[in-house]
This record gives C-alpha cells, structure tokens and sequence, in this order.
C-alpha cells in the first residue's frame, strides 16, 4: 500500500495548471446585423374568419385586427412583408405560388400560432405540411413562430433584429403583399382594413 508521503509525492509531480485566458471573440451577431428594407419575411396562418378560428376560441374581429396592424408594424419595422393567411382547405401549391411570384428571396419564414398551437388533427397536419413548404422553399430562412395575434413584429424582431430603429428613423420596409384566402369575410363586416391588404373571399 502506498503510503501517505509517497501519495503527497506523486501529488506534487502532478503538474498545475496555469491561469488559461480566453481569446477576445467579435460580435459577430452585431456585425451580422441587417439594414432597414433588406430582410424578407413571409407569413401564413389562418384567416380571421375561418371556422376552425372560433372553434379554437379565438375571437375573429381580435385576430383580424391583429394580423393587420402587426403586419402594418411589422413593415414600418423595417422588414418587407409578404402576409397570405390560408385555410386548411386552400392547397398548399398557392402558398408556393405567392412565395415565388415576386421573385423574392426570403429570409425568415413564419407559421401563426393559430395552426402551431393546434390540438386538432387536421391543423397538425397542415403545420407539418407548412414546414416541409418552408424547408422546399426557403430551406436557408430563419424559421419564427408568434403567440398570439399580436406578435407578429416580437416573432420576427427578437429573432432577426435590424441594426437600428426603423420605424423611428423613418426608414420603412415594404408590404409584398397581403391577403386572407378564405370563403367568409362576414364575421368583419364593419371593421376597418389598416393593412391596406386584397381581401379573399372566395378560393
């Protein structure tokens, strides 16, 4: 058995080790920073008056006044924004029209938490056919989901900042373009349009 000095021994031939210091790193995050007007966004999600909307027990005048404003927010943000929110019902192939017919390369795709947050079968499914179209489509784009009607520019912004205040230096993105595919718009009768947007009401 080895003893106590003979252990202190090999103890103390054991070298130490000297003080390390880590090496400087750039903020490549804050050199990666985009300007006003050069990041792409495209967002799906359903339309305000579809009835799978109600059925989750979301109020359709809320959510329709939410994607119009946040998309409105979302483009005086400094990002262009192409906005097509589409029931379960609409194929899959006009979604990849409206992605390709502006020759637009996007950056960051975006799904609504209306269809993410689903606990019904039919939605799941069109979320997972949703991200196989984003991965088709845009595999490289940057890939946000929101939380409610009103964070659509959170979903985007604390993901994918711009490197300054667009909105307060009045440097604007762009609205791509803006449409709710759907087959009801009588759940709006009355409500005004902010977003400027083509309305859909039938496929």
């Amino acid at each position: 058995m080895a003893s106590f000095t003979n252990l202190v021994s090999l103890m103390a031939a054991i070298p130490t080790m000297t003080s390390f210091r880590a090496p400087s790193v750039t903020n490549v995050a804050s050199a990666a920073l985009r300007e006003c007007g050069e990041v792409n966004v495209f967002y799906t999600g359903f339309p305000p008056c579809h009835e799978l909307v109600a059925a989750q027990g979301w109020d359709p005048v809320r959510v329709a006044a939410g994607l119009r404003n946040e998309t409105v927010n979302l483009a005086n943000a400094g990002y262009n924004v192409h906005a097509v929110f589409a029931g379960i019902e609409v194929p899959i192939n006009l979604l990849e029209k409206r992605m390709h017919e502006n020759g637009v390369k996007f950056d960051v795709t975006a799904i609504g938490y209306g269809m993410r947050g689903a606990n019904l079968q039919p939605i799941v499914e069109r979320f997972e056919d949703l991200v196989e179209m984003y991965e088709r489509n845009a595999p490289e784009a940057r890939k946000v989901f929101n939380y409610n009607p009103e964070s659509l520019l959170w979903s985007v912004e604390h993901r994918v900042p711009l490197k300054e205040d667009c909105a307060a230096v009045g440097k604007p993105g762009k609205l791509i373009g803006y449409e709710e595919v759907g087959k009801d718009s009588s759940c709006l009768m009355g409500l005004d349009n902010p977003a400027g947007k083509v309305h859909k009401d039938e496929l």
